[in-house]
């Protein structure tokens, strides 16, 4: 339940986790990130940009989620980032993971098209919702891209300095190969998993087969007053609001 997923992100400190519980509902309510969720992807193959977790947990129990530009020409950051929020949704309800590593592969996109399609307020709303609301526990980001000084740039204002600090780029997938354990990569990264391909394909099926809970994943929101009730519970301090879910 995302309660449990909630409390072990959080080292089962309550007043932790029901300030994240209340960061997800008021930001999944707030108007501001609601063109993340006007066109939902639910076919990650047929996706231009795309994000998919490795089954196979690292030996310190993380999860490796890669996000990869398949097709430049139709790239869409906007749905690349809604794929990445459907995943969350999953990730908040069934995933105990100790922690995430990213890998971010923009190898086969050029600089113009990375400079013309990146918006700050994007980076910046999309970082917001993977580290405030679903209290993303990022332990490494690799980025792949000779343009990473860009793309580093475009992250480094929106993102807390701890969090900045756990970046490593790379220029190209080889040099990417070389640092990380193969063990735990798709096969077209050198790897012993099934290929990325391969795994969108799972995923496309894992989809239309849960379609009605994505949705409702996606559609509940919160609502109400933001504020404290004016009664005091004293096994409930803190900050956490009186929510209405839909």
């Amino acid at each position: 339940s995302i309660l449990e997923v909630q409390l072990l992100k959080n080292k089962f400190s309550l007043e932790k986790t029901k300030s994240k519980i209340e960061n997800y509902c008021r930001l999944k309510a707030n108007k501001n990130y609601k063109y993340f969720y006007e066109d939902i992807p639910t076919t990650p193959s047929k996706e231009a940009g795309c994000y998919i977790p490795i089954l196979k947990l690292t030996e310190n129990y993380e999860r490796i989620v890669i996000g990869k530009i398949s097709d430049p020409e139709k790239w869409d950051p906007i749905r690349e980032y809604s794929n990445a929020l459907i995943l969350r949704e999953i990730f908040a309800r069934f995933d105990y993971n100790e922690g995430e590593i990213f890998v971010i592969d923009y190898s086969n996109c050029s600089s113009t098209k990375i400079l013309s399609v990146l918006r700050p307020k994007n980076v910046g709303d999309i970082l917001s919702m993977v580290l405030k609301a679903h209290s993303a526990k990022v332990k490494q980001i690799h980025i792949i891209s000779k343009m990473f000084p860009v793309i580093i740039n475009f992250m480094k204002p929106f993102m807390p300095a701890k969090i900045f600090s756990r970046i490593s780029a790379y220029e190209d997938c080889e040099q990417f190969k070389e640092k990380f354990p193969s063990c735990y990569l798709p096969k077209d990264y050198g790897g012993d998993q099934k290929s990325f391909d391969d795994i969108r394909v799972d995923m496309d099926k894992m989809y239309s087969e849960h379609l009605d809970e994505l949705y409702e994943y996606v559609n509940t929101k919160s609502s109400g007053e933001i504020g404290l009730e004016n009664s005091y519970d004293e096994e409930m301090q803190g900050t956490f609001r009186n929510l209405k879910i839909d």
